[in-house]
């Protein structure tokens, strides 16, 4: 059985990871893996899938940024994927956010036994969402506590998945917006954009904007994380550190390169000072304007 996880939503489709990864862990014990194909090493792996298993003719994986693997990979990824629709395998595969529709991502799409695109949350579909949660654990929540949630998702979504597990196991929920932004939220930010996922970005903006964050601390980790993505988009990632270099791979994977220098551009603009009064609404409509 193979399973293809993308879309948006990336909340959403890793809280779905992680239930598998929970399922793998019960079923699988030490005989399953996850492969982060981001990793230079994760394109080697690939090869040696199946040699090890403890289980006859039965993988269990999670394969994540598989559409970024090289194309080199793609006939022995292709012949593992045939494999896998025949035997009793579990594979399955993520992409943060909405992957370019290359050729490898074309035959993973082509061969997976169930695919789920999960995207942006309204409020019309977010109480579903909660529901089947939920259902899945054999709870209910109210509708108190569903509000109490989409303010967390909407105002604090670094908080979102931490306090939903919380409200499936029957304790209480935080309100949304009454912590101030930490740092990581700062850091935070350049990965919403990154992922995507433009409009939780803004709202994390005006939340540090609203708790008295200056506009240059915003800004200063928010310019660093789209210069990663430079780095990575034209191959300059000699001192990267892997775990920046890794997340920066799966999030350039989002854009053309010219999109992402174009939007590096217009920050280094937005940061002249001498525009500082117009600099909260510039950088707004930066966030939730799509890059073109």
């Amino acid at each position: 059985m193979i399973y293809l996880l993308y879309g948006s939503n990336t909340t959403a489709s890793r809280g779905m990871l992680e239930r598998f990864a929970v399922r793998f862990r019960r079923e699988a014990g030490p005989a399953w893996e996850m492969i982060d194909c981001t990793d230079e090493a994760g394109g080697e792996r690939l090869t040696l899938i199946g040699s090890g298993s403890l289980f006859d003719s039965k993988d269990f994986y999670i394969i994540q940024h598989a559409s970024m693997l090289d194309v080199d990979m793609r006939d022995a990824l292709k012949s593992h994927l045939v494999r896998w629709t025949e035997d009793d395998s579990v594979i399955v595969f993520w992409e943060e956010g909405v992957p370019i529709k290359n050729k490898i991502f074309n035959d993973i799409e082509k061969y997976a036994n169930k695919k789920e695109e999960f995207t942006d949350f309204t409020r019309q579909n977010f109480s579903a969402y909660i529901d089947g949660q939920a259902k899945e654990v054999g709870t209910t929540v109210d509708v108190a506590t569903k509000e109490s949630l989409w303010l967390l998702y909407t105002n604090a979504p670094e908080r979102f998945s931490r306090e939903l597990e919380k409200a499936l196991l029957g304790g209480g929920v935080l309100e949304g917006d009454t912590s101030a932004p930490t740092k990581n939220d700062l850091f935070l930010l350049g990965d919403l954009w990154g992922s995507g996922e433009r409009a939780r970005a803004a709202l994390l903006f005006e939340r540090c904007v609203r708790s008295g964050v200056k506009l240059e601390d915003i800004m200063r980790p928010f310019m660093w994380h789209i210069k990663n993505l430079v780095r990575v988009a034209s191959g300059n990632t000699g001192d990267m550190k892997p775990f920046v270099l890794g997340k920066a791979r799966a999030q350039t994977h989002n854009f053309s390169r010219g999109q992402i220098e174009e939007a590096y551009l217009q920050l280094l603009e937005m940061s002249d000072m001498r525009k500082k009064e117009t600099l909260e609404t510039r950088f707004l409509q930066f966030l939730l304007t799509p890059t073109r």
